[in-house]
């Protein structure tokens, strides 16, 4: 749902072509008594598409729907401004689950899939409403495209197929004799939640008489979800013979704070990298519970090691192993580890991994609540103006202040909005601001903030310039002191 949430005149992107299409397909929806569900976020608080609003789905959950829908519609425009037909993922993901699909007219994806026996298209919200109403009750052909656009999908657009096309249009371009490949690596990765199983590895790696065919071994632990797991760029220490241990890093987060838990925008990810050894106090206090609680790791008094940081050879997985449940760090040393500074790991904390923070904390924005202690500290009744009208971020920010600082609210900047009304508000551009000479200026723009950032920071001696885009700037620290 791209609606703004403090004025449902303005939409984010294509959020107005979309909504305009949706209560098209609703309308007719209930007159033709079509079965009409609307999955993703934020369309439970839609004026009126809540009421068909599904909820968000995880992946697998998303190709069961696909595979049972009679029409899945996918539209895709670049924007509302000057609205251009994009080819999403989502057009090749819904081919390739065997899905009749209806979007809208699209000259590149027209190329891709040949009109009305592999994809449809419509032209307007009128044709889309003909469109589905002629597929719905011609089931033969609607099912006879859906099939040919599974074969076109997994013949020609697949990641393998979209691969070997790029490497040999390079190789007939530049002539090139030879294409170096990477061989595959043979990693057993184990995955266990806590030092009772890795006990009950212990003893089963002790009599596993395959190890040696595998070129390492990898533990997984802890309630978390592994995002990804990469070891390409490790390849020439996996295959050194004289190299016992290899030291990775991992990158660890926890999605509680994120309002989209399918798609968290930078500003929401509230997570860190653990380095090979790592110190407690580089490890951001709201997720010290869940790595303490949840994750498998080694501790001494001057470094502590993380199990899922290591890659292990075959020949000395027991000594490895044994480190960890004696909890003896010098048996792990005298593996001597090496150090890649690879970032081979992208784990997330489980929603159960979380439950040592409390409610307020996992719920709320971070952003928000930075902003939220420094202005109910700072009890002062000062100018601010928001810079930022659309995105997430500038509305979360605008809600938090109708609500709580109403009689506050200087203006809104939005070079790109300008003119324009937000409740009640007229959108003002940067040049507005000499008029204005507000106290703060709240920086709520995740994509822009950096450059918004550096056009105002030789003036910030007239104001307080706070950046909600990065959390970790400095004048957080200085002002909540």
């Amino acid at each position: 749902n791209k609606v703004h949430k403090n004025e449902p005149t303005l939409h984010r992107e294509d959020g107005k072509n979309r909504e305009d299409a949706l209560l098209a397909l609703a309308q007719a929806s209930e007159k033709n008594q079509w079965k009409f569900a609307l999955f993703g976020f934020g369309w439970e608080k839609h004026p009126f598409l809540s009421q068909y609003a599904s909820g968000q789905i995880d992946n697998k959950k998303m190709v069961e729907l696909y595979q049972k829908a009679k029409i899945v519609f996918n539209p895709a425009w670049s924007n509302d401004e000057t609205p251009k037909p994009q080819c999403k993922l989502r057009h090749f993901e819904v081919a390739g689950t065997g899905s009749f699909q209806l979007t809208n007219a699209n000259k590149e994806l027209s190329q891709l899939f040949e009109e009305n026996k592999e994809i449809c298209f419509y032209n307007n919200n009128d044709d889309l409403v003909t469109k589905i109403q002629y597929y719905l009750d011609n089931e033969q052909e609607r099912e006879a495209i859906a099939k040919q656009g599974y074969y076109k999908a997994i013949q020609e657009h697949t990641l393998d197929n979209r691969a070997e096309q790029l490497f040999t249009t390079l190789k007939q371009k530049y002539h090139l004799q030879t294409i170096k490949t990477v061989k595959q690596v043979h990693i057993k990765q184990i995955f266990i939640k806590n030092y009772q199983q890795l006990k009950f590895e212990l003893v089963q790696l002790k009599i596993d008489n395959n190890l040696h065919t595998y070129q390492a071994i990898h533990f997984l632990c802890g309630k978390l979800n592994v995002e990804r797991v990469e070891y390409t760029a490790l390849i020439h220490l996996l295959n050194d013979p004289k190299i016992n241990l290899i030291a990775v890093r991992s990158f660890i987060e926890s999605n509680d704070s994120s309002e989209n838990w399918m798609q968290p925008s930078t500003e929401e990810i509230d997570g860190c990298f653990i380095k090979e050894a790592f110190l407690w106090h580089e490890i951001p206090q709201q997720l010290k519970p869940c790595i303490k609680n949840s994750l498998i790791y080694l501790e001494n008094k001057t470094q502590n090691f993380l199990l899922s940081n290591f890659i292990v050879k075959p020949k000395s997985v027991i000594k490895f192993v044994d480190a960890f449940i004696k909890q003896n760090p010098s048996e792990l040393l005298d593996l001597n580890p090496i150090y890649s500074g690879v970032q081979s790991n992208h784990l997330i904390f489980s929603k159960n991994a979380s439950d040592s923070i409390s409610n307020t904390e996992s719920q709320s924005l971070l952003y928000l609540k930075l902003l939220s202690n420094y202005l109910t500290r700072s009890r002062h009744q000062s100018k601010i103006a928001v810079y930022g009208a659309l995105g997430l971020m500038a509305e979360n920010t605008l809600e938090y202040i109708f609500t709580h600082l109403p009689n506050n609210l200087s203006a809104i900047i939005d070079n790109g909005m300008a003119g324009k009304i937000l409740n009640g508000y007229t959108i003002q551009s940067h040049q507005a601001l000499d008029t204005i000479k507000p106290d703060i200026i709240i920086i709520a723009a995740s994509v822009s903030g950096p450059e918004i950032y550096e056009s105002l920071k030789l003036t910030r001696a007239k104001f307080l310039l706070l950046p909600l885009y990065d959390i970790k700037h400095p004048i957080w620290d200085i002002i909540t002191l």
